[in-house]
């Protein structure tokens, strides 16, 4: 999609010694940190944010449900049993702390190459909370039709299409998102947990690649996808030994357990020549600063791993 509007470039002094180039988006509800001319990462935070400014309207509940053609219209106003049932809207709860994760990952990524600024990934962050706009939901969803929050919106996903231009040879897109629904980490590829193209299958079919969002590494790689989605060098095999995950060698699914595959993000910024993973923490790993820091090195550690190897 193709958008307009201006942005205010500052820089700012980070930990890593350098100025590091950011750009806002208009009001400061996006934020896009520029990472270097060699990376291949780009970092999204869409639930991260705190700002909760009051001249957005929140998200309402839910949407309405149009019978007659079996989908849900974004708008307020609806409370009939059928709107609340069909169209219900995640808008109360953020995903605490993932704003600082994203950017700690990037840290992290850094550091495990030696520090260099040309392979700091790009981060973009949405800085409102979710209930005044769901950067990982389709317009409509998202914005529930109030211009300022849909600007928001297209600055967010125009950062993150300018961030993967900027990427010389394949990108690897990372969606960071924070859930408390049990103890296991997600790292998510768009397959499903059950089903035909769902991974709770004894071995993983390869022909699920077409349906994830790592088909591109798998046709160039040559890796099964048993190994890219829950081998030993998979991203749930680098973190289990240190941290629950699905999937992962030792979850191989999950089970009961509800599962996130991925989002609106992932799907539409992932497909040719462009990769990625959603990933889950748990909030015990987001609520301190030094567990987070340390399970960003662990993921940082999996993610050179595929970049040096896979990608």
């Amino acid at each position: 999609m193709g958008f307009t509007f201006s942005v205010a470039c500052l820089l700012l002094f980070v930990s890593t010694s350098y100025q590091l180039q950011v750009k806002n988006g208009t009001n400061g509800y996006v934020t896009y940190q520029i990472g270097g001319r060699r990376t291949n990462v780009v970092i999204s935070a869409p639930h991260g944010g705190t700002l909760k400014p009051g001249n957005l309207p929140d998200r309402p509940e839910n949407g309405c449900y149009d019978s007659a053609n079996d989908e849900c219209i974004y708008q307020a106003g609806c409370s009939g049993d059928d709107d609340v049932s069909n169209c219900k809207v995640l808008s109360e709860l953020g995903d605490w702390n993932t704003q600082h994760l994203a950017v700690e990952l990037a840290d992290s990524i850094q550091a495990r190459f030696k520090g260099r600024k040309k392979r700091r990934p790009h981060v973009v962050r949405c800085e409102l909370h979710r209930s005044k706009l769901d950067a990982n939901r389709d317009l409509g969803e998202a914005a529930f039709g109030n211009a300022e929050a849909a600007l928001a919106w297209e600055e967010y996903h125009g950062f993150i299409d300018e961030a993967k231009r900027a990427v010389r040879g394949n990108v690897f897109y990372i969606d960071v998102h924070g859930h408390s629904l049990h103890d296991w980490n997600m790292i998510g590829v768009l397959l499903s947990k059950s089903g035909s193209n769902g991974f709770n299958k004894a071995v993983l079919p390869d022909r699920l690649a077409q349906y994830s969002s790592i088909m591109q590494l798998h046709v160039d790689s040559g890796v099964s996808m048993e190994e890219l989605v829950r081998g030993n060098t998979s991203i749930g095999g680098f973190l289990q030994p240190f941290y629950e995950t699905a999937p992962s060698p030792v979850n191989k699914d999950a089970g009961s357990r509800a599962f996130y595959s991925g989002g609106y993000s992932l799907r539409r910024h992932t497909g040719w020549k462009a990769n990625g993973i959603q990933v889950e923490a748990i909030y015990a790993v987001r609520s301190d600063e030094t567990v987070r820091k340390a399970f960003a090195d662990k993921l940082a550690k999996a993610i050179i791993y595929w970049i040096k190897n896979y990608l």
